[in-house]
């Protein structure tokens, strides 16, 4: 299995529906399945009167880590920032410094990567920010992964439709980098076509630390999801029922996990090696102003959040007070895939949906962390690519797990 990103575009209807969507904006507790929102029933045409965007890029790349002191890292002589503080002097508590006001308003191109005069000139970059301490200074990229199929230390991505914008980053954490590790996070996003319109597919997948590929099994998930999603896509996007969803999305994850058994046994360092968590959100694209129907499927602790008036609302994964390293208990591709966790949710102009791993969303558990990231993306700009990197790129110590985060604004 070659563990490289790949790219998909999907082509583009030409012909463009003039029929009317009847605008109205459902509240939190309203799924989308069964939706009579528009007027029209489960099987008749739906008009998505959009313009046609610019081709999405897909990553399906390779990843990498989680937990410190498990067996893979173990054996390159693995390194905790506890380890480090035991024998070494740690950064003195430096305060915060200024976030970057670049920020990009909907729609407009991308503000500069963040700058400060006040530190060495107008060029000078602005380190990402201390939102609890700083992590141990010793902590840097010592070297490159010591594995096959490493995936590349960080991964950006965005999109921008008339009614939803896309920003995506998948960042290897700080002991994976000091301990030569690979990251096991994943991320893909993926445009789909179909008869009434186009759909976007966004998915993250998180590679179980005590598994030596797991950052190959978090890519794989990731990469042959769209396929399993692409067979049934209009039958998920429009399911009459909760029982069809549940029924359509539980034959979308088997039918992952039987693919990577599949690959598993063409490798005999991949079996019993590759368990990942997968969360993934499927939405129809609707017209600027009008809200977004998601469906949330998930298996494992990677969680989904919404983010309404201000206000970071779980999903799905385990709750965000559970800031615990392991758990023996963890629901994973591709055989312990325990219970399918599956949900509704409805994204309206000016809120956001956030799919994350939990190296995110631990550290979430901070007020500060909580109310930095609410700050920078709960207002009516949304970030440029470099500068969401730059965001997600927070130091908080002793949370120093890869760190992926795939962020979708209503507008």
């Amino acid at each position: 299995m070659k563990d490289e990103g790949t790219q998909v575009s999907e082509p583009m209807d030409e012909a463009v529906r003039e029929e009317e969507r009847t605008e109205r904006v459902l509240t939190p507790g309203e799924v989308w399945w069964g939706r009579q929102a528009d007027g029209v029933g489960v099987g008749e045409a739906v008009a998505v009167p959009v313009d046609p965007p610019p081709s999405i890029t897909h990553i399906g790349d390779p990843d990498p880590a989680r937990e410190a002191g498990t067996s893979a890292e173990a054996e390159h002589g693995a390194v905790s920032e506890a380890d480090l503080d035991a024998d070494l002097d740690t950064v003195p508590e430096a305060e915060p410094v200024p976030g970057p006001r670049h920020s990009q308003s909907r729609g407009t191109e991308p503000g500069p990567s963040p700058t400060s005069s006040a530190s060495g000139g107008a060029d000078a970059f602005v380190p990402p920010l201390v939102l609890t301490e700083p992590v141990n200074k010793q902590f840097h990229a010592r070297g490159l992964p010591r594995v096959e199929w490493a995936a590349p230390d960080s991964v950006l991505d965005e999109a921008d439709y008339p009614g939803l914008s896309i920003r995506a980053a998948s960042l290897r954490g700080d002991a994976h980098r000091y301990n030569m590790m690979s990251r096991q996070d994943s991320l893909a996003l993926y445009e789909l076509e179909h008869s009434r319109g186009r759909a976007v597919l966004a998915c993250v997948a998180d590679g179980i630390g005590s598994r030596t590929q797991s950052h190959r099994g978090s890519s794989y998930a990731c990469r042959v999801v769209v396929g399993a999603v692409r067979e049934r896509l209009e039958e998920l996007l429009f399911a009459p029922d909760e029982d069809t969803a549940r029924r359509l999305a539980e034959q979308v994850v088997h039918q992952v996990a039987q693919e990577m058994i599949s690959v598993e046994g063409q490798t005999e360092a991949l079996r019993g090696q590759t368990d990942t968590t997968l969360t993934l959100a499927l939405a129809d694209l609707t017209p600027e102003g009008e809200p977004t129907y998601f469906m949330l499927v998930s298996v494992g602790d990677s969680p989904a959040y919404l983010l309404r008036d201000r206000e970071m609302e779980p999903l799905t994964g385990e709750s965000v007070e559970d800031t615990s390293i392991t758990s023996t208990a963890t629901d994973a591709l591709p055989r312990n895939i325990g219970h399918v966790q599956l949900n509704g949710c409805t994204v309206n102009p000016g809120e956001m949906l956030l799919l994350c791993s939990d190296g995110l969303s631990n550290p979430m558990a901070a007020s500060s962390v909580a109310e930095q990231l609410v700050e920078w993306w709960g207002g009516d700009r949304v970030p440029g690519r470099l500068e969401f990197g730059w965001q997600l790129d927070f130091q908080a110590k002793t949370h120093d797990d890869d760190r992926t985060a795939i962020c979708l604004w209503g507008r």
